[in-house]
């Protein structure tokens, strides 16, 4: 089991990373020193450092074969081979939903966000026809659409049966949760010595921003790409250099949706967050509490946005670019190096020799609990303690009471370093109906397990 865990880890950031690689290079065009930078930026970033803690937010190492999916969708546009891309990356993403719903949930807002910012960014720097041209795109391929759509939403039928319920049953994550989750702007730009730069914000709190000299070398590469293209823009119309403008308006996107994404989640010190009015008014949003799970997320545009950049800026000079990436990719690469590894208390040799310490249950042992009379443990949380018990009823194959979930069942508050305990897990087994259970008690610091029911 935890081998699989290791090795899955490992696969898909690998995947992620040969994803998008091919994307940068193949799709858009990129140079490989700029597709190496964006694959640097992105899985080797401090909010890919940091949602290791998280393993469901790894699943964002898939979006970028969605992106490939995408382009290839685009590219055949006019022909039926579009069909299958539109299709796979449909159904990539639907998968999402089961696996990871922040991912899922922060893909569809970051489109949104983008896809406003490119509809703006059309009518500001381009003939009106173009906007005309592509509502008359969406118009001619409406039915289409709907069609996926359609089978969007039956494929999230089952999550949607799942979710509802208890969605409806515990209510939404009320602002004053969100707000002890949400970062501020020194959580965008921070500082950690453990980096060997002195420069990295990667502390682990649900709250990971960027190194500042990646920000700080953002901004530059942003304002020397509008300055270059103020004195080249004219020319290269003129040309219709289709290519181009192409590339103009995929990069002023991205930074309009970035800046935007940078500061969506940010709490000022008069407590205003922007976030506030996607959490009142888009639905599904109140169910997001880790919303500062949002700058680890963003770190995949802003690794894209980097690399068009310098891609864009350096392209034309030859000695230029085979001196400046080299540096860069060693830059960006030792802003986003710790010294110190995730802090995650899982790992295979202390979890086999924590099971292996574990006397047998009883044979009739149906159901188990777990307990600390004597306190032996007092350097794990809660939560590791609720996870112990998870992994002894997996190696035993028993049912527990114990567990960890980001919503609780109604009255359920057995910590296990509570005194009572045994009176909670029975009343709480009352209050949902159990019967014909054997249940037992294994106590930590004993290794002794107790039967409670029957007695």
């Amino acid at each position: 089991m935890y081998s699989a865990f290791k090795y899955s880890i490992i696969a898909v950031h690998f995947f992620g990373s040969i994803a998008l690689y091919f994307f940068m290079r193949h799709c858009l065009k990129s140079t490989c020193w700029a597709a190496l930078l964006a694959v640097i930026g992105f899985s080797f970033s401090n909010g890919y450092y940091a949602i290791v803690c998280n393993p469901q937010m790894i699943a964002e190492s898939f979006l970028p074969l969605i992106l490939i999916c995408m382009y290839y969708y685009i590219t055949y546009f006019d022909c039926k081979r579009r069909i299958p891309y539109a299709l796979l990356g449909l159904g990539i993403f639907i998968l999402l939903f089961y696996t990871a719903f922040y991912v899922a949930y922060f893909t569809c807002l970051f489109i949104l966000i983008a896809l406003a910012c490119f509809l703006c960014v059309n009518l500001f720097f381009t003939k009106r026809a173009d906007i005309i041209l592509f509502f008359k795109i969406v118009f001619r391929h409406w039915i289409e659409w709907m069609l996926y759509a359609f089978l969007a939403l039956c494929s999230l039928i089952p999550f949607v049966l799942l979710y509802l319920p208890t969605f409806e049953k515990v209510g939404g994550r009320n602002w004053g949760d969100i707000l002890l989750y949400a970062p501020s702007l020194s959580n965008i730009i921070g500082k950690d010595v453990n980096n060997v730069l002195g420069l990295d914000p990667s502390i682990y709190h649900l709250k990971t921003g960027f190194s500042p000299i990646v920000l700080i070398l953002l901004t530059i590469f942003s304002v020397l790409y509008f300055v270059l293209q103020f004195f080249t823009r004219q020319k290269d119309c003129r040309k219709k250099e289709k290519e181009k403008q192409i590339s103009f308006l995929l990069i002023t996107t991205l930074i309009s949706a970035v800046t935007i994404s940078l500061f969506l989640m940010v709490v000022w010190k008069n407590g205003f967050c922007l976030w506030y009015f996607f959490y009142k008014y888009l639905p599904g949003a109140s169910a997001i509490r880790g919303i500062s799970r949002w700058l680890a997320f963003i770190t995949l545009p802003v690794a894209i946005l980097f690399a068009l950049l310098c891609d864009a800026i350096f392209r034309g000079n030859t000695i230029c670019r085979r001196i400046t990436f080299p540096l860069l990719l060693v830059v960006v690469f030792l802003c986003n190096y710790s010294s110190v590894g995730t802090p995650t208390a899982w790992n295979i040799s202390d979890e086999t020799a924590f099971i292996d310490s574990v006397s047998a249950p009883p044979a009739d042992c149906d159901v188990m609990y777990l307990t600390d009379t004597t306190l032996s443990h007092p350097e794990k949380g809660t939560w590791e303690l609720q996870m112990d018990a998870w992994a002894i009823a997996q190696h035993y194959d028993l049912k527990t009471v114990n567990g960890y979930s980001g919503q609780l069942p109604d009255h359920w508050d057995l910590l296990v370093e509570d005194p009572d305990i045994d009176t909670r897990v029975v009343d709480w087994l009352n209050l949902n109906h159990t019967k014909n259970v054997t249940l037992y008690a294994y106590d930590l610091g004993t290794n002794e397990w107790t039967r409670v029911i029957p007695e």
